[in-house]
């Protein structure tokens, strides 16, 4: 029997019959593959989440439990796992997992020549210096004891090394089959998946997978069609086309409310995992100055954030969003006029500047113009500095932004803000911060490891004042009268077995 996992592992008492309605949704874009290691954006996973699954997956309090793993043991101080594969389960053409298909799968993620951007979630394997460097031809760290038995060794400890595993990249493959057919082994008619729905067919614009033999959750068929253009995916969802939509906006809710009572739509709010943040390009002459951030910071009274977005957001406390571990650290610097305007004219002085003002830069979101208009409003009024919205966001020495979890581990928010990342947009290099968050990785003592974070963030927000971290919000979902169970995961993850239709009325 299913665990209740957020994996596609929901409410597991309500089996629909055979007789029951597709699922229909919208998906904002096609997927740009369903290549599982190389995927990385949410129109893919909605579909991948589903086709396929990992060793691991989160429980309800978004911990890692075995999922294609039957059970898995830690030695050595973090340092060696031993996981035993299920025996029970069979790809789509009827092949049985192995132990080989993860090391395949981990190989060709870290093969240099493929530049997957999830490879660095492995790179605390043993070995894997070496075989990125072409010096081997395999990674040591990885060894296939048996078909059921595959052994790991990190070259530390990583206290979140499982998170890493209920993350599509890290998904079992069939290298047989790609090597057979490099280019089209991904096309609808090929792909051989192994989890709850089967993709059986893919037209220009719409994906229809299948519920897999003997699953009993969640709707029979599921249609997922790709529309763009965001007004005309709402009046096809207004016109019933759609049984639920994503990344409802305030308008909509808005609108929803008027209409309810004729559409019999309704909506609902998830939580999740992500945060809003306002930052600074370091390496500017100007923000590089870490005055002027505090006096930036100083003049933002966040509290003022959820009347002005007016979606349920909340104002944020500090980096990490609520329910994950590390969230709660108070920012020791609340909005104050004096302190920002003390810390405007510090900056001045030191510079020797007459500045007026700073370019700002937001990526599009539910309420972005309203709060970019707030940012600038707030610069003009407390610090008398003009504030100027700038298309390109290399130009711009503000910039709001948002990161939201690949993995429910806090130490994926910390990394962001590491030398070596490619998310780093402040361009900030700091030897203790990087030291702080390469000590948290290692540490298995979580009294310990959320110590190193409260320093961490303390030198990213307060001290160097980097980000501000704006607000937290949640993911609302619009539901047509056919819903009777949804659920949304705080990562952001679409489950069809979490999903209940309503039965269609016997006809007389």
């Amino acid at each position: 029997m299913r665990c209740t996992f957020w994996v596609g592992l929901l409410s597991i008492g309500f089996g629909l019959s055979a007789g029951a309605q597709t699922l229909r949704f919208r998906l904002s874009a096609h997927p740009e593959t369903l290549d599982w290691n190389r995927a990385h954006t949410s129109d893919e996973t909605y579909l991948l989440m589903n086709m396929m699954e990992g060793l691991g997956a989160l429980d309800a309090q978004l911990k890692p439990q075995p999922r294609l793993a039957r059970r898995w043991s830690v030695t050595e101080g973090g340092k060696r796992y031993l996981f035993e594969i299920r025996s029970d389960v069979k790809w789509s053409d009827g092949v049985s997992l192995t132990a080989q298909h993860f090391a395949d799968s981990w190989h060709r993620l870290l093969k240099p020549e493929n530049r997957f951007q999830s490879a660095y979630l492995l790179s605390d394997i043993e070995g894997t210096d070496a075989f990125r460097r072409g010096a081997s031809k395999n990674i040591s760290g990885i060894r296939v004891v048996d078909s059921t038995h595959l052994e790991v060794r990190l070259k530390q400890p990583v206290s979140h090394f499982l998170h890493l595993l209920t993350y599509w990249a890290t998904f079992p493959i069939r290298k047989d089959l790609i090597d057979r057919s490099p280019k089209n082994w991904t096309d609808a008619k090929q792909l051989v998946t192994l989890g709850p729905y089967r993709l059986v067919s893919k037209t220009q614009d719409t994906y229809t997978l299948v519920r897999a033999p003997g699953q009993t959750h969640g709707p029979v068929r599921v249609e997922a069609t790709v529309v763009p253009d965001e007004k005309k995916a709402k009046l096809q969802f207004d016109a019933g086309g759609f049984d639920f939509y994503l990344n409802a906006t305030t308008d909509d809710l808005l609108h929803l409310h008027d209409q309810d009572k004729i559409s019999g739509a309704t909506s609902s709010l998830f939580p999740y995992l992500a945060t809003f943040y306002l930052g600074f390009k370091t390496d500017d002459p100007v923000t590089r100055s870490n005055d002027l951030r505090k006096a930036i910071l100083f003049s933002m009274n966040r509290e003022q954030l959820p009347a002005i977005l007016k979606g349920g957001q909340v104002a944020a406390k500090g980096w990490i969003p609520p329910g994950m571990e590390a969230h709660g650290f108070q920012i020791a610097s609340p909005f104050s006029t004096f302190a920002a305007r003390a810390a405007l004219e510090k900056f001045k002085a030191k510079a020797k500047s007459s500045l007026t003002g700073v370019t700002l830069w937001s990526e599009t979101f539910d309420g972005s113009t309203a709060l970019t208009q707030w940012i600038c409003s707030r610069l003009e009024e407390v610090l008398d500095l003009t504030c100027k919205l700038t298309p390109e966001s290399n130009r711009a020495q503000l910039f709001v932004r948002h990161w939201g979890a690949d993995f429910a581990d806090p130490i994926n928010f910390f990394e962001v803000w590491t030398s070596s990342s490619g998310s780093n947009y402040a361009r900030w290099k700091n030897s203790t911060y990087d030291q702080w968050i390469a000590s948290a990785r290692a540490e298995v003592n979580s009294t310990k490891r959320l110590e190193h974070f409260r320093s961490a963030e303390a030198l990213l927000t307060e001290q160097d004042a980097v980000v501000l971290p704006l607000f937290y919000k949640k993911n609302a979902v619009l539901l047509g009268p056919d819903i009777k169970k949804f659920d949304l995961s705080p990562t952001n993850y679409l489950f069809f077995e979490s999903i209940e239709l309503k039965e269609a009325p016997s006809q007389p």
